[in-house]
């Protein structure tokens, strides 16, 4: 069968060179010996009997993605010390996917051909004797039924592809207990922030406050009112917080904190520096949620958190399946987005051909809340 695919090479060269590339340009090197590459071969899949083979239609680029492939970590910490990833000689990326199955498994009992699928992209156990190499960057690739979710055809590709990303911020829902009259702070306006206020007022209405802080003006535009109560926009977060809540401060020269800050915090920006502002933002006994990924080393003053009793959890991914949902996860956000629970509609997706990968990783994600590479 032929193949096309952008793969990660990782090679030690390649990589150095795309290392201080990126450190320089703060964007991933598609120019000078980049790990990123598009290539054709012939490849023989060989089908478990519980497994499908899937034409990829479309998927999403993923701020994951773009953390391997812009080397946005630390040297010192413990993300390549967390994961084997970095011996894999060849990596094809892309789990923001959905596809159609074109063949199957003898054993595959609840699929069949013509299905349009997701691709739950967390790790389960199956049988698969091959293996699943190929991800959502790739035209076909193999998985095995429990990792793929059939969508109604109602949905069309460029919702489908926002399920993963919701089941994420779905997750981070999950992580803390919403109280009624909660004041909620949501930092940064990509599609896990974005989801999670989509998520947040579907479930409690308007029971609780959230304010969303954003830096991008695209990403502003596609926010409604129906949907967050305030937004902060390219503002000094701890000066907009004092007016949004209505608080007094205090402060000795720079040093300045809240005195009554956000019951709940859900950090979906991974910027460096904002961590320190959140902890002083907070209410006694907040929770702050970390699903932004953020893989540098940060100074802190940890002082707020054991004067203040702050929680702090982290999150990446979303389980199978939770408690009182009859449904699988990812199957149950579909319904919502089906049902019109949430409305997508304002979400501005960029379709980006074959031809043109290369415009997948550049910095020009103008009016777009997330880009996706299509194949025809």
């Amino acid at each position: 069968m032929k193949i096309q695919s952008i793969v990660f090479n990782n090679n030690y060269f390649r990589s150095l060179i795309s290392f201080i590339y990126s450190k320089i340009f703060k964007s991933v090197n598609l120019y000078f010996f980049a790990n990123l590459q598009k290539k054709n071969f012939e490849y023989n899949f060989k089908l478990h009997p519980t497994s499908a083979l899937v034409k990829t239609i479309q998927c999403g680029y993923c701020g994951t993605d773009r953390k391997i492939i812009t080397y946005d970590f630390s040297i010192d910490n413990s993300a390549l010390l967390d994961t084997q990833k970095h011996k894999i000689k060849s990596m094809y990326l892309g789990h923001e996917v959905v596809g159609k199955i074109i063949e199957l498994g003898h054993k595959v009992k609840d699929l069949k051909i013509n299905d349009i699928v997701i691709v739950d992209s967390v790790n389960r156990k199956n049988n698969l004797d091959n293996k699943d190499i190929f991800g959502g960057f790739t035209n076909f690739f193999v998985k095995d039924q429990k990792k793929l979710i059939k969508i109604e055809g109602k949905l069309k590709s460029e919702q489908a592809i926002l399920i993963e990303p919701l089941a994420c911020g779905l997750e981070a829902i999950k992580k803390t207990i919403i109280k009624k009259n909660d004041k909620i702070l949501i930092i940064g306006a990509g599609i896990i922030g974005t989801g999670i206020a989509h998520l947040l007022r579907y479930y409690h209405k308007e029971h609780i406050d959230i304010t969303i802080a954003t830096n991008s003006f695209s990403h502003k535009k596609m926010l409604s009112y129906k949907t967050v109560d305030n937004i902060i926009y390219k503002k000094n977060l701890f000066d907009e917080s004092k007016k949004v809540l209505k608080s007094g401060s205090r402060s000795i020269m720079n040093n300045k904190i809240l005195i009554n800050g956000y019951n709940k915090v859900f950090e979906c920006s991974g910027d460096l520096n904002i961590f320190n502002t959140i902890l002083r933002i907070c209410k006694k006994d907040a929770h702050i949620v970390l699903t932004g990924m953020n893989m540098q080393n940060i100074k802190f003053d940890p002082t707020p958190i054991w004067h203040r009793n702050l929680k702090i959890s982290g999150t990446h991914g979303y389980k199978k399946k939770y408690p009182k949902f009859k449904l699988d996860t990812l199957a149950y956000i579909s319904q919502l987005i089906i049902k019109k629970k949430i409305d997508l509609s304002k979400l501005k997706i960029k379709k980006i051909y074959l031809k043109n990968w290369k415009d997948l990783f550049k910095e020009n994600n103008h009016e777009y809340l997330k880009k996706s590479l299509f194949f025809k």
